[in-house]
C-alpha cells in the first residue's frame, strides 16, 4: 500500500498564485489515516465518485512527501484510480 502525489501544477486560487498537487493512495482507508496523520484539513478532500483525492496545497506538499506519499506523474494517478474504481 502506498500513498501518491502527481506532479505541482501552478494555478490562482484566492487571488493569488499556489501549487498544488492531488494525493491519491491505494485504498481510502489509506488515503484519509494518512491525511488525518499529518493534519490535513478534511476540507480538502475531494470525494468524487472513483476518483477520491485530496487536493494538497503547498504548503503541505513537502511535508506529505517527507512522510512517505510517492511523486508520480498524472498518467500514473489516474492508474492508480483505474486499478482501485475502475474506469
Amino acid at each position: 500500500m502506498a500513498v501518491y502525489v502527481d506532479r505541482p501544477k501552478p494555478i490562482f486560487f484566492r487571488g493569488r498564485q499556489r501549487v498544488f498537487v492531488h494525493m491519491v493512495a491505494d485504498s481510502l482507508e489509506e488515503l484519509l489515516a494518512f491525511a488525518d496523520a499529518l493534519d490535513i484539513p478534511r476540507r480538502a478532500f475531494q470525494d468524487k465518485p472513483r476518483r477520491p483525492h485530496y487536493d494538497i496545497f503547498d504548503e503541505y506538499i513537502e511535508v506529505v512527501k517527507a512522510a512517505g506519499a510517492v511523486q508520480i506523474g498524472n498518467k500514473e494517478l489516474v492508474q492508480v484510480l483505474r486499478r482501485q474504481y475502475g474506469s
